[in-house]
């Protein structure tokens, strides 16, 4: 029989009143429920054995939070346990700065110095930063941030949700000072389309640093989040979402963009209702294709993402308590420094071997290749972005020559969703022979191309 544990707390956050009941369920586990004056979007419960000790741990998997609902079943067996709700709302727009503001001779003029001659000029084009509230990986208020690309002239667009690629340096975010894929939001833009662009947490100049890469909830969270700062900011521009919400990304993004589809789909299906989705190139499959290119004794072109996801699932997982844990001697000392999101990919993957799996020790090596429950290995599963089915119509778009990632992963994706009985997924290669840089374009113009046949009545 489990311990008997009673506590009522009721606190007062923001004006709000939330009372808080703990109940011994049948079958053991502990209900916590609490009702709040002025519901919000965000909760998570922290739970303690030591009210003396500040450094609750989670009511649950990190993962799961923060969390809309009004109650949490635990499984606990101390003799005493003190738990509390936290409440915060998340998406809140903080602030909006114009950041530039295009006309179409200048769209023109940019676009074809850079041969770019198939996109429609049609609509001058204003870009905002804007900063909001969201989540940190630990489920603690944090403040993130994202660029908005707005056709100007217009008062009803569809949106597009599009989250970028992988970088190292906070400043080539969307809505840093030296972005690079501004350009896809004021391509989208000058056609008509709001282009909402998160930074991801970690990111930009507003987000504490590191950035969690790859992990899957804090992309959807912060995501979600920019989606809730961008309609809001819409409102003071006198400009409505017409109802039309697609979403993509590319690399990173494309991960990115399967997991706030995962997450808007089961959590915010009614707020933000989708029409279609194109995740590009993402490293969907973790625990398997992108597992065995980290242990694969051939070179590979990009070693520095290999460290950036040890580093970034690390800020979540805590793998390891020192870097000598896993790295072996220089890596240990030389990489760490370098993943302060100031350095850029040139420069680390010049402190790397350009087989990936050198830099770590023989002891993590073996276990990373053997044990199915290492740290490393449990965490890239957890990430994997595919065991789901689609609701929504899917198109993930994968060239067969990305060598940097793989097709595979998006093979083993649509493959798993299909299992799953998703009927509205489907895998197009736009440019076969095209490397992981240069299939790039081709997904993204072939997406938009999508979008654009669905706008059509």
């Amino acid at each position: 029989m489990k311990p008997f544990v009673i506590l009522m707390l009721m606190v007062s956050l923001a004006g709000a009143e939330v009372v808080c009941r703990i109940e011994r369920q049948p079958g053991g586990d502990l209900n916590l429920s609490w009702s709040d004056s002025t519901p919000t979007n965000g909760y998570f419960v922290e739970a303690t054995t030591n009210l003396l000790d500040d450094s609750g741990s989670y009511a649950g998997d990190v993962d799961d939070w923060p969390t809309s609902t009004t109650n949490w079943l635990v499984d606990c067996d101390e003799p005493l346990a003190f738990f509390r709700v936290q409440r915060m709302p998340r998406g809140g727009l903080i602030g909006a700065t114009n950041l530039a503001a295009y006309t179409t001779f200048e769209i023109a003029f940019y676009l074809e110095s850079r041969g770019i001659t198939n996109i429609t000029v049609t609509h001058p084009v204003a870009i905002y930063k804007l900063t909001y509230t969201t989540f940190d990986v630990r489920g603690e208020s944090t403040i993130a941030s994202g660029a908005l690309c707005v056709p100007i002239g217009l008062s009803s667009a569809p949106v597009v949700s599009y989250q970028h690629g992988t970088i190292f340096q906070r400043n080539e975010a969307p809505s840093g000072p030296d972005a690079d894929d501004l350009e896809i939001g004021v391509i989208l833009a000058t056609e008509g389309y709001v282009v909402a662009m998160p930074d991801y947490l970690g990111l930009g100049m507003e987000s504490p640093p590191l950035h969690p890469y790859v992990h899957a909830r804090s992309e959807a969270v912060a995501s979600v989040d920019m989606l809730r700062a961008a309609y809001s900011q819409l409102g003071t521009l006198s400009l409505t979402p017409n109802g039309k919400l697609f979403l993509c990304g590319y690399s990173q993004g494309g991960h990115a963009t399967l997991a706030l589809q995962r997450e808007l789909e089961t959590n915010h299906a009614t707020e933000f209702p989708l029409t279609a989705s194109a995740p590009m190139a993402g490293p969907h499959d973790l625990s398997g294709t992108m597992k065995d290119l980290i242990l694969a004794d051939s070179p590979y072109d990009s070693p520095a993402y290999v460290a950036y996801i040890l580093f970034g699932q690390n800020t979540v997982y805590n793998l390891f308590e020192s870097p000598s844990d896993v790295l072996t001697t220089p890596y240990d000392t030389t990489l760490p420094p370098l993943m302060d999101g100031a350095n850029s990919s040139t420069t680390i993957n010049n402190a790397m071997t350009n087989v990936p799996k050198r830099i770590f020790t023989t002891d993590f090596l073996n276990d990373f290749a053997g044990n199915s429950n290492n740290v490393f290995r449990v965490a890239l599963r957890a990430n994997d972005t595919y065991r789901w089915a689609p609701a929504v119509t899917t198109r993930v778009y994968h060239c067969a020559g990305d060598t940097t990632v793989p097709k595979a992963n998006s093979e083993v994706a649509v493959a798993e969703m299909k299992a799953r009985g998703s009927t509205h997924v489907l895998l197009q290669d736009p440019a076969p022979t095209a490397n992981h840089n240069e299939g790039a374009y081709p997904c993204f113009m072939a997406a938009k191309a999508w979008f654009d046949s669905l706008l059509v009545p």
